[in-house]
């Protein structure tokens, strides 16, 4: 029995101990920054060349010349008390977030069931450090973590060009792509459609996340809608854990114009909690189908998915 227990304690603990390996060079490296280091030297050198020149005359009052700056002793000690403050300051606020993000992302790991033997790479972790002590916003945190432990549990999961977009987004772009992430099929495209307007995204919206890097509007580019699931049933779209679903067998082909995500926007749908999908969405999709192309569709959950295919529920919900 303790052997058992010992073995599950070791399982259990692989994902954290990996996590705590691939992020040590980028949080360990923020306890004792450099560039606050080099900073302090200065400041201290010329602090100590000016407390030389005043204990000597305490009335001297030295002028410095900072290229076309003149400032006098006294301004020049407050300038530097200044600077270090606020260099400290944003440094300490800099391994809050990251510890923060570092803590998220260990809660997310443990609930990995496979975490790959491959390192991480030492320059996907540097920039990710570089751009994750920036965000103080505590969902976008948690969004960050969750990348950090995608990454550490699989590499080579999140590009960098991921971290870029995810880095120059706001909080409230953030918002409105966890919004469109339940309108997105197939893991890879939104349907070009009226219906969208009815459940509150507009083509402004739209630009928006083209301009985040996320999906293109351009909503020039079609897709063939019709995958064989068996020979009674052809799946013809899937969002989440629901499919649309063809009940003929006659593998009756469609073309619709998209707005596919990009390389980013994909990246980050796979993190994003897409569980609040409103039916009624899928059931306005599934109706505009049938009433362009002439199918006969409906809406099945989703029971199971892997390398045998797709498991429909027994009973359509729509």
């Amino acid at each position: 029995m303790d052997v058992n227990v010992n073995l599950n304690m070791n399982k259990a603990l692989k994902p954290i101990e990996k996590l705590i390996n691939a992020v040590k060079d980028g949080i360990g490296a923020f306890y004792e920054p450099y560039r606050i280091r080099a900073l302090s030297k200065a400041c201290a050198d010329a602090m100590n060349t000016l407390g030389e020149a005043k204990s000597k005359n305490p009335n001297l009052n030295v002028n410095l010349n900072l290229k076309d700056l003149n400032i006098s002793s006294d301004e020049y000690i407050e300038i530097i008390q200044r600077t270090g403050n606020r260099v400290l300051y944003q440094e300490v606020t800099r391994q809050i977030n990251l510890e923060t993000i570092a803590d998220d992302a260990c809660d997310e790991i443990r609930n990995k069931e496979i975490i790959s033997d491959k390192k991480v790479s030492r320059d996907w972790i540097i920039r990710f450090f570089n751009q994750a002590g920036d965000i103080t916003n505590r969902d976008m945190q948690k969004i960050w973590g969750k990348i950090l432990a995608g990454e550490v549990a699989e590499p080579s999961t999140f590009s960098f060009r991921t971290l870029d977009v995810l880095h120059s987004m706001s909080t409230d772009e953030a918002k409105l792509f966890q919004k469109l992430s339940n309108m997105v099929f197939n893991n890879e495209f939104i349907i070009k459609s009226d219906v969208l307007n009815k459940f509150g995204i507009n083509y402004n919206d739209i630009l928006i996340l083209d301009d985040c890097g996320l999906l293109n509007s351009s909503g020039l580019i079609t897709v063939n809608i019709n995958t064989l699931i068996n020979p009674n049933n052809l799946m013809v779209l899937h969002c989440k854990n629901y499919a649309i679903v063809s009940g003929k067998s006659d593998n009756k082909k469609a073309t619709i114009e998209v707005y596919p995500l990009t390389t980013a926007g994909k990246e980050l749908h796979s993190i994003i909690d897409t569980s609040t999908i409103d039916i009624n969405y899928l059931i306005n999709v599934k109706n505009e189908l049938n009433a362009h192309f002439n199918y006969d569709l409906k809406i099945y959950p989703i029971q199971s998915e892997g390398s045998n295919g797709v498991v429909l529920g027994t009973e359509p919900i729509n």
